[in-house]
């Protein structure tokens, strides 16, 4: 009886992990092959309220095959360095950013998510399989990007629309996967996973922000059965 508990076991595993593989590689989740100091990504946010946009840039350095690791640097309106971020290669500081064989941890949305004054950064945390995607939540605090919090975007209650920030938990239920900014519009895109029951669904929605989390405006590809 126990050796069978633990090949039912096992065989769930390896089908969460394939299907969190073939999920993320569906979604293109995994960033192209990048070179020594290239930009990933820039995002264009006033950062001190001052009608001027600063430019928050995501630089590559580290490279090796297809994995790299990214560097934050804030650049003011003028184009003179502001404020950079860690260049090492601790993949346990929250600053550190970049693609690696097991997953990516990258910048994806940057913005004033609750309206309080403070602009907040979102990024992906790695992960290999169809366990809650774990994002990382930075602030500006006018000189430079704190960190707040990892927590995962969970719908609190089933079926209602709205992700709250919740903390990393098992493989079961409905959250998002990936975040885009919609440009010039306060909304944002998201990517939606469920996992019930041995079941899996996908679909994207655009969602407005708050300090609780997200909320579904409108779906664009209602959660639909793989």
């Amino acid at each position: 009886m126990t050796k069978i508990k633990l090949i039912k076991g096992t065989m769930a595993v390896l089908m969460i992990v394939f299907l969190g593989i073939g999920f993320a590689l569906a979604q293109g989740n995994y960033p192209a092959k990048m070179k020594e100091g290239q930009t990933y990504k820039s995002f264009f946010v006033d950062l001190n309220k001052d009608g001027h946009k600063e430019k928050i840039a995501v630089k590559v350095y580290g490279v090796s095959g297809y994995e790299w690791f990214a560097q934050i640097v804030v650049f003011d309106s003028s184009g003179k360095v502001i404020w950079k971020g860690p260049a090492d290669k601790n993949r346990a500081n929250p600053l550190v950013f970049g693609n690696f064989d097991y997953g990516s941890a990258l910048p994806e949305v940057v913005r004033d998510m609750d309206d309080d004054g403070s602009v907040e950064m979102i990024a992906t945390t790695p992960v290999s399989d169809v366990r809650p995607q774990p994002f990382r939540l930075f602030r500006w605090n006018g000189k430079k990007f704190v960190y707040v919090f990892i927590k995962t975007l969970m719908e609190k209650p089933a079926g209602s629309g709205v992700f709250v920030w919740s903390k990393p938990g098992p493989p079961e239920g409905c959250w998002i996967t990936e975040l885009r900014e919609i440009k010039e519009y306060k909304n944002f895109i998201a990517e939606v996973f469920e996992y019930k029951k041995e079941k899996t669904r996908g679909g994207s929605a655009e969602v407005a922000s708050s300090a609780a989390g997200f909320k579904v405006v409108k779906w664009i590809k209602p959660l639909k059965s793989f």
